[in-house]
């Protein structure tokens, strides 16, 4: 099976490709989502299937850096027993985030967020292609593919949250 990953921003209509390669098995997703309330991982095949799911409450006071901690534990914890399968990494961000440059931007509700290039993190620490978009775009994805090729584009979501990533193939 040959799948190429790619992200299909809503607005722009432009794809970043985040991973191409040749499997037996279907490629993961996981898919990470950032509120002020609380913030959700999800692994998922192409399908849209969930396998495992972690959650946790954001804690507004530890600002961005408590939270990159928890979600590099978290995210580890479901990566490490899948790593062969697990091709890349999609985040939906609740606050202004910078498409193009792949950086969040700023958030409303947790300090810390000015400027961080949350992507080339995730990438540095997991070895994960991943890609960022504000997560009402990666939500709205979720729900009705669009765009060039929407009827090969496959959304994984994580159900009660507006994360999601694709797989085209």
């Amino acid at each position: 099976m040959r799948a190429e990953l790619v992200y299909k921003h809503p607005a722009q209509y432009k794809t970043h490709k985040i991973a191409r390669t040749k499997m037996e098995q279907d490629p993961l997703i996981l898919a990470i989502d950032i509120g002020g309330t609380q913030f959700a991982l999800a692994l998922a095949e192409p399908s849209g299937r969930i396998l495992k799911q972690k959650r946790g409450r954001t804690e507004r006071s530890g600002g961005a850096e408590w939270m990159i901690e928890r979600l590099l534990k978290k995210a580890r914890a479901l990566v490490m027993p899948e790593r062969g399968r697990v091709q890349a990494c999609g985040i939906g961000f609740g606050g202004p985030v910078d498409f193009a440059a792949q950086r969040v931007l700023s958030s409303t509700h947790v300090p810390g967020w000015e400027n961080v290039a949350l992507p080339a993190l995730i990438e540095r620490e997991l070895d994960l292609p991943t890609v960022l978009d504000n997560d009402a775009n990666t939500g709205g994805l979720g729900d009705t593919p669009s765009g060039p090729d929407a009827a090969t584009a496959i959304w994984s979501t994580i159900p009660s949250a507006q994360v999601s990533v694709g797989a085209s193939s």
